[in-house]
């Protein structure tokens, strides 16, 4: 199950990068799509923490997680091209893939 979770938002995380970099979007919009990025990467750490833990409850809580994932995705491909990545959105980047990555070990 905890490779599953890893491969998933490896994968967003990969997609958002991508888009992101690609100058997708307003810059409000990038906001809004890094504000949903790190709500899912910290519910991904807490998630993973239950599981290391042996706590069954984290299966439902991984179902939700997967549903919003999917939603967040169709979200980012409605971005348009537009003003694209800001240097302080770069770095909110970095800093929230930081964040998840210490937390997932």
């Amino acid at each position: 199950m905890k490779q599953t979770l890893k491969h998933i938002f490896s994968s967003m995380l990969l997609l958002v990068l991508v888009g992101l970099i690609s100058g997708c979007s307003k810059a409000g919009k990038v906001d809004a799509a890094l504000d949903d990025l790190e709500r899912i990467c910290d519910r991904t750490v807490a998630i993973s923490e239950k599981i290391k833990k042996g706590d069954q409850s984290a299966l439902a809580d991984m179902s939700k997680l997967t549903a919003d994932y999917q939603s967040y995705t169709e979200k980012l491909e409605t971005l348009k091209e537009g003003d694209g990545f800001t240097p302080a959105q770069q770095q909110r980047y970095m800093r929230i893939l930081e964040k998840y990555q210490a937390g997932i070990r």
